[in-house]
């Protein structure tokens, strides 16, 4: 019944649960005078501590309906999935699907953590189609596989790939450098221009593990698929020799300057913070939005705001696994240059303002990435109802390519629908596929 990581979990049931209520007590900082304010606020404690443990309790963490988890302890429409709160290795052998951890060096020191995975019948040193899945930004690679049996991942395998999977710098499945730690400011003052250059690094491995270097197919969510565009365009030569093809979901490219999350971001950075990265992964906030219907139609709302309206297509099974791994860990600063992308509708270095720039790039304005200089395929599935990166923004990006690029539009998609949907098989799988097939992979 524990959950992998749940520390509260621990706390509630591992030994004496008076004990730990006391040490609770003693600990927690208390700015009270009176000792009758000084009872109330322990008295309070307690009852969030024991409404804390009673949510780690149940056995059930997800349900096929919104309703259901109200009742989720005793409803016949839920049960316990190990896959919320389980990292890679976890999920992957759950599934009976052989995974390899491999460690990559970037240009810039940083120590990336790429996974592969293949199934059960499958041998790694077969020589099989490569291809390469990277999440968006505070995001890691379980997102690819958090649907269980139906992951796209899985599917992939299943299919005959061989399946990789990233993890950005710094994100909890990528936490390592070679002189810096994630405690060091320095190992956080990446902008998304530096995130770049985790690609180059990624792909070349790729294509040396396999030796099939320029028969990688690259697949992309949100910023995953921003990467790649600025890598493409500024190593133009570089990316045709590692890529057969670009396969895009949501690209972040140009966003929304008045979108709810664009907004918020921009609210946030204009407050002075005592930190350089985002980190507020826990094992909580899945608990906290599934403990019951209200619970978790707030979390969904909050979800609408930020990345589009789910019109209905989201599993309420799904909801619990993926809130539990997201946000994950993330530098600060791509978040200010994502702004930057917002404000000026312009796809560039980031600006460091006049001065900083002339001494950054040798001109005043930060340099654009010029995605006419890509010479690989790009192929953009695109959400009609995705408000952090619209439709029309994604056909604005298409208008600068000269290469070979088709976009394939999901009606009623949001930006998180991909992992989400519930008829994801029909919508998003069966045009994904297709397009596999239409490319020619070789597995």
């Amino acid at each position: 019944m524990r959950t992998q990581d749940s520390d509260v979990w621990f706390m509630c049931f591992n030994g004496n649960l008076e004990e730990t209520l006391s040490e609770w007590l003693v600990i927690m900082p208390l700015p009270f005078i009176s000792l009758r304010r000084i009872t109330i606020a322990k008295i309070g404690i307690v009852v969030l501590f024991i409404a804390i443990c009673a949510g780690f309790s149940y056995k059930n963490n997800v349900c096929k309906t919104w309703s259901d988890y109200t009742i989720k302890h005793v409803s016949d429409s839920c049960k316990y999935n190990p896959d919320v709160n389980a990292n890679m290795i976890s999920i992957v052998q759950r599934y009976n699907y052989k995974i390899q951890t491999h460690y990559v060096l970037t240009e810039d020191d940083y120590i990336l953590t790429v996974f592969r995975i293949a199934n059960s019948s499958s041998s790694f040193n077969s020589n099989r189609q490569p291809i390469f899945l990277q999440h968006g930004t505070i995001c890691s690679s379980e997102i690819w596989l958090q649907r269980g049996e139906d992951s796209i991942g899985f599917h992939l395998a299943n299919a005959g790939f061989d399946v990789w999977l990233g993890n950005t710098r710094g994100n909890y499945n990528s936490p390592g450098h070679k002189f810096y730690t994630t405690q060091d400011s320095k190992f956080w003052d990446h902008s998304f221009d530096e995130l770049v250059l985790d690609i180059p690094a990624v792909v070349s491995y790729i294509g040396n593990k396999t030796g099939r270097t320029g028969d990688l197919l690259y697949v992309g969510h949100s910023i995953g698929s921003t990467q790649v565009l600025a890598y493409a365009s500024e190593r133009p030569d570089q990316a045709k020799k590692n890529l057969k093809a670009m396969i895009l979901f949501a690209p972040a490219v140009y966003l929304d300057k008045q979108g709810f999350l664009v907004n918020l971001v921009r609210f946030l950075l204009n407050i002075p913070l005592p930190f350089d990265s985002v980190d507020v992964r826990s094992p909580l906030i899945a608990m906290i939005c599934s403990f019951t219907v209200i619970n978790i139609n707030l979390c969904r709302y909050i979800f609408d705001l930020n990345f589009g309206n789910e019109n209905n297509l989201y599993d309420p099974a799904l909801f619990p696994i993926m809130l539990a791994s997201l946000p994950d860990r993330e530098s600060l600063k791509p978040f200010v240059q994502y702004i930057q992308f917002a404000d000026t509708a312009e796809f560039k270095k980031f600006d460091y303002g006049s001065k900083g720039n002339l001494k950054k790039y040798g001109t005043e304005k930060p340099p654009k990435y010029d995605l006419g200089k890509i010479s690989v395929p790009v192929y953009t599935f695109i959400g009609t109802s995705d408000d952090l990166t619209p439709f029309s923004n994604a056909e604005t990006f298409h208008k600068e390519l000269t290469v070979y690029n088709e976009i394939y539009a999901l009606q009623n998609y949001s930006h998180m629908a991909y992992f989400l949907d519930a008829n994801a098989k029909e919508v998003l799988y069966k045009p994904f596929f297709n397009l596999l097939e239409k490319l020619g992979t070789k597995k």
